[in-house]
């Protein structure tokens, strides 16, 4: 099934550990449920900016196990964002110095949108070489009831940190709010090269809901 339709169910970057899903749970393929994924394809991003050549990494890759016996946790993903990745917010400049941007998932998407609550399971926070900071928290009723950050980011360190954090649940009608600070230069933008810049945190999650991103500026706070 060669379908354009595509969510993404894991990520890694450089510098993170192992991670190996819960016991007892996993994702749904190849099944007649429309909902299943039908195909897996791994996707490579490449930083190579000293221009070096015949390098060849025969270290990294994923490893699938899989069962016919159902899971009792159907894990999922969903990506939280500035700028929805249907419309795109390439181009726009960070602005030179010390910032801050912070966008928000209002309450309205995960009421709307969540069948249950959730149990987010991992983060995984994601910027570029001027990103410095990253925080991210869960709101009800308007308080915090949750944060997680990384005081100190390096993406040359790690491109992709996962602060070590207990399971925590999350209730229909909670809302997300994620902060990124850069020292950016004027002319940095927003972009999917090494040289732009970014501001995403990705969840790690059960049971899977049928919701993939959620972010602003955006029409549509959700994307199924």
């Amino acid at each position: 099934d060669c379908s354009t339709d595509h969510a993404t169910v894991f990520g890694w970057a450089p510098g993170e550990e192992t991670f190996y899903y819960p016991k007892g749970s996993g994702m749904k393929f190849g099944g007649s449920d429309p909902d299943e994924f039908k195909s897996l394809i791994v996707q490579y991003h490449i930083n190579n900016p000293s221009r070096d050549v015949g390098k060849v990494d025969n270290g990294t890759g994923i490893r699938l196990f899989h069962t016919t016996k159902p899971v009792k946790y159907e894990i999922g993903l969903f990506e939280l964002d500035i700028g929805d990745p249907h419309i795109s917010f390439t181009k726009k400049p960070i602005g030179a110095g010390l910032t801050r941007h912070t966008f928000s998932c209002p309450s309205e998407c995960s009421q709307e949108s969540f069948t249950s609550d959730i149990v987010i399971l991992k983060q995984a926070f994601h910027m570029h070489g001027t990103g410095k900071r990253i925080v991210n928290e869960v709101l009800r009723n308007g308080k915090v009831i949750h944060e997680t950050h990384v005081d100190y980011f390096d993406f040359f360190q790690t491109a992709a940190p996962a602060p070590q954090v207990e399971p925590f649940r999350v209730k229909q009608g909670d809302s997300f709010r994620t902060s990124c600070y850069f020292d950016a230069t004027d002319t940095t933008v927003f972009g999917g090269k090494s040289q732009d810049e970014m501001c995403q945190v990705y969840m790690l999650y059960f049971p899977k809901q049928p919701v993939d991103y959620c972010g602003s500026p955006s029409p549509r706070h959700f994307v199924s």
